[in-house]
Protein backbone atom coordinates (compact mmCIF):
# COMPACT_ATOMS: atom_id res chain seq x y z
CA UNK A 1 0.00 0.00 0.00
CA UNK A 2 1.46 3.58 -0.98
CA UNK A 3 0.88 5.71 2.25
CA UNK A 4 1.57 8.84 0.12
CA UNK A 5 -0.96 8.34 -2.86
CA UNK A 6 -3.06 7.51 0.54
CA UNK A 7 -2.71 10.79 2.03
CA UNK A 8 -3.43 12.60 -0.68
CA UNK A 9 -6.90 10.67 -2.00
CA UNK A 10 -7.66 11.60 1.45
CA UNK A 11 -6.74 15.35 1.49
CA UNK A 12 -8.58 15.86 -1.36
CA UNK A 13 -11.80 13.81 -0.11
CA UNK A 14 -11.26 16.50 3.28
CA UNK A 15 -11.68 19.23 0.88
CA UNK A 16 -14.28 17.75 -1.30
CA UNK A 17 -16.24 16.54 2.05
CA UNK A 18 -16.08 20.52 3.30
CA UNK A 19 -16.90 22.35 -0.20
CA UNK A 20 -20.05 19.66 -0.21
CA UNK A 21 -21.07 20.81 3.12
CA UNK A 22 -20.24 24.13 2.66
CA UNK A 23 -22.76 24.20 -0.95
CA UNK A 24 -25.45 22.19 0.98
CA UNK A 25 -25.41 25.02 3.93
CA UNK A 26 -25.61 27.92 1.03
CA UNK A 27 -28.58 25.75 -0.71
CA UNK A 28 -30.49 25.19 2.34
CA UNK A 29 -30.08 29.09 2.91
CA UNK A 30 -31.57 30.02 -0.10
CA UNK A 31 -34.12 27.77 -0.30
CA UNK A 32 -35.60 29.26 3.23
CA UNK A 33 -35.09 32.92 2.16
CA UNK A 34 -37.17 31.60 -1.07
CA UNK A 35 -39.61 30.10 0.91
CA UNK A 36 -39.97 33.32 3.37
CA UNK A 37 -39.80 35.90 0.46
CA UNK A 38 -43.06 33.36 -0.67
CA UNK A 39 -45.01 32.72 2.23
CA UNK A 40 -45.01 36.65 3.14
CA UNK A 41 -45.03 38.00 -0.36
CA UNK A 42 -49.08 38.55 -1.67
CA UNK A 43 -49.92 37.50 -4.88
CA UNK A 44 -50.91 39.40 -8.01
CA UNK A 45 -53.72 38.57 -9.72
CA UNK A 46 -54.64 39.26 -13.06
CA UNK A 47 -58.27 39.66 -14.30
CA UNK A 48 -60.22 40.05 -17.09
CA UNK A 49 -63.63 41.70 -16.27
CA UNK A 50 -66.59 41.04 -19.42
CA UNK A 51 -66.70 45.12 -19.52
CA UNK A 52 -62.56 45.60 -19.74
CA UNK A 53 -60.48 45.70 -22.92
CA UNK A 54 -57.51 44.68 -21.86
CA UNK A 55 -56.59 42.46 -18.16
CA UNK A 56 -56.02 44.88 -14.90
CA UNK A 57 -54.30 43.62 -11.91
CA UNK A 58 -55.57 43.65 -8.60
CA UNK A 59 -53.18 43.49 -5.57
CA UNK A 60 -53.89 42.94 -2.05
CA UNK A 61 -55.19 46.37 -1.33
CA UNK A 62 -55.15 48.23 -4.70
CA UNK A 63 -56.29 47.80 -8.46
CA UNK A 64 -55.54 49.63 -11.20
CA UNK A 65 -57.52 51.93 -13.44
CA UNK A 66 -59.18 49.70 -15.07
CA UNK A 67 -60.64 47.43 -12.73
CA UNK A 68 -61.71 51.03 -10.60
CA UNK A 69 -63.88 51.58 -13.95
CA UNK A 70 -65.43 48.37 -14.57
CA UNK A 71 -66.57 48.31 -10.86
CA UNK A 72 -68.00 52.03 -11.79
CA UNK A 73 -69.51 51.00 -14.75
CA UNK A 74 -71.50 48.06 -12.80
CA UNK A 75 -72.48 49.96 -9.98
CA UNK A 76 -73.51 52.90 -12.53
CA UNK A 77 -75.86 50.46 -14.59
CA UNK A 78 -76.76 48.79 -11.52
CA UNK A 79 -78.30 51.53 -9.87
CA UNK A 80 -79.07 53.18 -12.61
CA UNK A 81 -81.55 50.36 -14.06
CA UNK A 82 -84.40 50.46 -11.86
CA UNK A 83 -88.13 48.94 -11.78
CA UNK A 84 -90.25 48.37 -8.71
CA UNK A 85 -90.05 44.44 -9.35
CA UNK A 86 -86.10 44.60 -9.43
CA UNK A 87 -85.45 47.39 -6.54
CA UNK A 88 -85.03 45.01 -3.72
CA UNK A 89 -82.75 43.23 -5.92
CA UNK A 90 -80.58 46.01 -6.21
CA UNK A 91 -80.26 46.60 -2.80
CA UNK A 92 -78.59 42.95 -2.09
CA UNK A 93 -76.04 42.92 -5.08
CA UNK A 94 -74.84 46.46 -4.11
CA UNK A 95 -74.68 45.34 0.04
CA UNK A 96 -71.80 43.32 -0.03
CA UNK A 97 -70.17 46.06 -1.58
CA UNK A 98 -70.14 48.95 0.34
CA UNK A 99 -67.64 50.15 2.68
CA UNK A 100 -68.16 50.38 6.31
CA UNK A 101 -67.72 54.06 6.20
CA UNK A 102 -70.88 54.57 4.06
CA UNK A 103 -72.59 51.13 4.48
CA UNK A 104 -75.19 52.66 6.97
CA UNK A 105 -76.20 55.16 5.19
CA UNK A 106 -76.38 54.12 1.71
CA UNK A 107 -78.76 51.22 2.84
CA UNK A 108 -80.92 53.60 4.90
CA UNK A 109 -80.85 55.65 1.59
CA UNK A 110 -81.18 53.12 -0.73
CA UNK A 111 -84.34 51.96 1.56
CA UNK A 112 -86.21 55.14 0.70
CA UNK A 113 -85.88 55.24 -2.48
CA UNK A 114 -86.62 51.67 -3.04
CA UNK A 115 -89.95 52.00 -1.17
CA UNK A 116 -90.43 56.03 -3.23
CA UNK A 117 -90.04 53.51 -6.47
CA UNK A 118 -92.67 50.94 -5.70
CA UNK A 119 -95.04 53.20 -4.14
CA UNK A 120 -94.55 54.97 -7.15
CA UNK A 121 -94.20 52.90 -9.58
CA UNK A 122 -91.19 54.64 -11.10
CA UNK A 123 -88.88 52.67 -13.72
CA UNK A 124 -85.22 54.45 -14.22
CA UNK A 125 -82.89 53.74 -16.73
CA UNK A 126 -79.60 54.51 -17.39
CA UNK A 127 -77.36 54.46 -20.30
CA UNK A 128 -73.74 55.05 -19.97
CA UNK A 129 -71.77 57.38 -22.22
CA UNK A 130 -68.23 57.67 -20.63
CA UNK A 131 -66.48 56.34 -17.68
CA UNK A 132 -63.58 58.73 -16.89
CA UNK A 133 -61.22 57.21 -13.83
CA UNK A 134 -59.15 60.78 -12.30
CA UNK A 135 -56.14 58.98 -11.04
CA UNK A 136 -55.44 61.95 -8.37
CA UNK A 137 -58.20 61.81 -6.36
CA UNK A 138 -58.73 57.37 -7.13
CA UNK A 139 -62.35 58.84 -8.36
CA UNK A 140 -64.11 57.29 -11.33
CA UNK A 141 -67.27 59.28 -13.23
CA UNK A 142 -69.59 57.18 -14.87
CA UNK A 143 -71.40 59.73 -17.24
CA UNK A 144 -74.16 58.98 -19.46
CA UNK A 145 -77.98 59.94 -19.99
CA UNK A 146 -80.87 59.06 -16.97
CA UNK A 147 -84.26 58.27 -17.86
CA UNK A 148 -87.26 58.55 -15.60
CA UNK A 149 -90.30 56.60 -16.49
CA UNK A 150 -93.64 57.13 -14.84
CA UNK A 151 -96.61 55.43 -16.09
CA UNK A 152 -97.08 55.07 -19.57
CA UNK A 153 -96.18 58.81 -20.18
CA UNK A 154 -93.21 60.67 -21.79
CA UNK A 155 -89.47 59.96 -20.43
CA UNK A 156 -88.00 62.73 -18.35
CA UNK A 157 -84.25 62.43 -19.57
CA UNK A 158 -81.24 64.19 -18.09
CA UNK A 159 -77.71 63.96 -18.24
CA UNK A 160 -76.40 62.22 -14.83
CA UNK A 161 -72.86 61.46 -13.31
CA UNK A 162 -72.17 58.81 -10.88
CA UNK A 163 -69.22 59.40 -8.95
CA UNK A 164 -67.38 56.19 -7.36
CA UNK A 165 -64.50 55.61 -5.14
CA UNK A 166 -63.43 52.26 -4.18
CA UNK A 167 -60.79 50.54 -1.99
CA UNK A 168 -59.72 46.86 -1.51
CA UNK A 169 -58.90 44.52 1.02
CA UNK A 170 -58.70 41.37 0.23
CA UNK A 171 -58.91 41.72 -3.54
CA UNK A 172 -62.28 42.44 -3.02
CA UNK A 173 -63.98 46.29 -3.96
CA UNK A 174 -65.39 48.28 -0.87
CA UNK A 175 -66.89 51.13 -2.27
CA UNK A 176 -65.78 54.11 0.23
CA UNK A 177 -67.96 56.91 -1.79
CA UNK A 178 -70.77 57.34 -4.16
CA UNK A 179 -72.43 59.87 -5.10
CA UNK A 180 -74.62 60.99 -8.42
CA UNK A 181 -76.02 64.36 -9.76
CA UNK A 182 -77.45 65.89 -13.03
CA UNK A 183 -74.65 67.26 -15.00
CA UNK A 184 -71.17 66.57 -16.01
CA UNK A 185 -68.54 65.49 -13.66
CA UNK A 186 -67.19 67.64 -10.98
CA UNK A 187 -63.33 66.47 -11.54
CA UNK A 188 -61.68 69.58 -10.90
CA UNK A 189 -63.82 70.30 -7.94
CA UNK A 190 -62.74 67.02 -6.89
CA UNK A 191 -58.82 67.48 -7.42
CA UNK A 192 -59.09 70.86 -5.08
CA UNK A 193 -60.85 69.26 -2.28
CA UNK A 194 -58.56 66.51 -2.46
CA UNK A 195 -55.74 69.03 -1.89
CA UNK A 196 -57.09 70.50 0.93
Amino acid sequence: MNLGAFRKNFRVMQAENSWGRLIIALGLVVILLLAAIAFFRKPVIVLMPPNLKEEAEVHHNKAQAGIHSAWSLFMAETLGNVTPDTASFVRTTIEPLLGPTIYNDALRLLDQQIDDIKRDRVTFSFEPREVIFDDKTGTSYVVGRHYTHQGIGKADRVNRTYEFRWEFENYMPRLQHLNTYEGAPRVKQKQEEKKD
